[in-house]
């Protein structure tokens, strides 16, 4: 599968993409309710407690690095679980 294709999956999955843009039949798991909302909403909050701590007024250099850098090795693994699950599900059918 084409990598173009497979990215915009991970960008309707991950909620990066406008509802005209989603790739059909593909669940955002970063909707209101979802277990990846709300932890999200978390690191959120942590991440404001951190700065007040910090005496921060808006960011934090290094959260941003570390939140940044997370949300690219999320996209890392995603894409490579995505083609081997693919590499997979084709060994699993031949006979």
């Amino acid at each position: 599968m084409d990598l173009r294709k497979v990215e915009a999956i991970y960008e309707t999955i991950s909620g990066l993409r406008l509802p005209e843009a989603e790739v059909p039949g593909i669940e955002d798991a970063y909707a209101e309710g979802s277990v990846c909302w709300r932890n999200y909403a978390e690191v959120l909050d942590a991440y404001q407690r951190l700065c007040v701590r910090l005496h921060t007024d808006e960011e934090d250099t290094d959260v941003e690095t570390i939140i940044n850098n997370m949300f690219t090795i999320e996209k890392e693994l995603c894409i490579k679980m995505f083609y081997y699950g693919l590499e997979y599900g084709r060994k699993e059918k031949k006979p």
